[in-house]
């Protein structure tokens, strides 16, 4: 049977109770003290659990979940890099991979236009399904509006992107380069017609309030 640390307390209090002992009891969170011991205890513990084979007594069912968590991951990663061809993969080949920049400064609005520039999901490249037309075409390069076309591709702006970032793929953008230094390429005077003119058009457009302006204003608090 398992029992909770809390449970365990609550007994021995009663116990203590019956006796008439009046003592205080304190639950402290041993990774919280900073316990040599007990630091390393609680990493060979979680690397036993972690192995690919487990021949230990099982105590209790949730014994058994770092497993079946460790055996789902590696089937949907399997899956996933089936999906080489896919530009969603070049971005995040890694599912356990966390590509949120938080810390002093992180603002909603910057992550959730990082979020739909790494997904390609804007409302100037997106729109047209929602209006039932053809995919824009920017005829100055010969190619279709799409968010890894005006961030790495486009010959137009290479000149302007170059004054913000030198990296020429979309993994190395998103994990190397200051999304501050992104939104300002975006955002720029000399920049992609529609953002220059409509900052709010590229990334939210009638369907989000975010906008680029208020982005980078947040970012270049940072």
């Amino acid at each position: 049977m398992c029992l909770s640390s809390t449970r365990i307390l609550k007994a021995m209090k009663s116990c203590l109770k019956h006796l008439c002992y009046k003592l205080v009891l304190e639950q402290l969170a041993m990774h919280k003290i900073s316990i040599r011991g007990n630091e390393n205890v609680d990493k060979l513990a979680k690397a036993a659990l972690n192995r690919a084979s487990y021949s230990g007594k099982l105590n209790c069912w949730s014994d058994l979940k770092p497993q079946i968590d460790a055996y789902i991951y590696s089937a949907w990663q399997k899956n996933w890099d089936a999906e080489g061809a896919n530009r969603l993969h070049e971005v995040h080949p890694n599912l356990g991979e966390d590509l949120h920049r938080r810390g002093k400064g992180a603002c909603r609005k910057r992550e959730t236009a990082m979020c739909r520039l790494r997904v390609g999901h804007t409302w100037l490249t997106q729109s047209y399904l929602l209006k039932n037309k053809e995919q824009p075409f920017y005829y100055a390069c010969d190619s279709l509006y799409t968010v890894w076309h005006i961030l790495i591709e486009c010959p137009d702006f290479q000149d302007t992107r170059r004054k913000y970032f030198s990296v020429t793929d979309l993994y190395r953008l998103f994990r190397e380069v200051n999304p501050s230094r992104i939104v300002g390429y975006l955002s720029s005077d000399d920049g992609f017609p529609r953002i220059r003119g409509n900052p709010r058009f590229w990334i939210g457009g009638g369907i989000s309030s975010v906008s680029a302006i208020s982005v980078a204003s947040a970012a270049s608090a940072e």
